[in-house]
């Protein structure tokens, strides 16, 4: 997953993303981002890691939670 290895690598360990910050340094400039789009990125990645391993920060944005 490309944007998955992106999302890994603009993380802080204790500083959440932006949403601001995912669609700038994250999304594809080929892609008009939204909210829907960024709440569909981030299901998939739960899926796909496991739901413990994104966390959503209210009103901020979402961080990585390594293991």
């Amino acid at each position: 997953l490309y944007l998955l290895q992106k999302f890994r690598v603009f993380q802080n360990q204790n500083k959440p993303l932006t949403k601001e910050e995912i669609f700038n340094n994250i999304w594809d400039y080929n892609e008009t981002p939204n909210e829907g789009s960024l709440r569909t990125f981030v299901k998939v990645l739960r899926k796909y890691l496991g739901k413990d391993r994104i966390e959503t920060i209210k009103e901020v944005g979402y961080r990585y939670v390594s293991k």
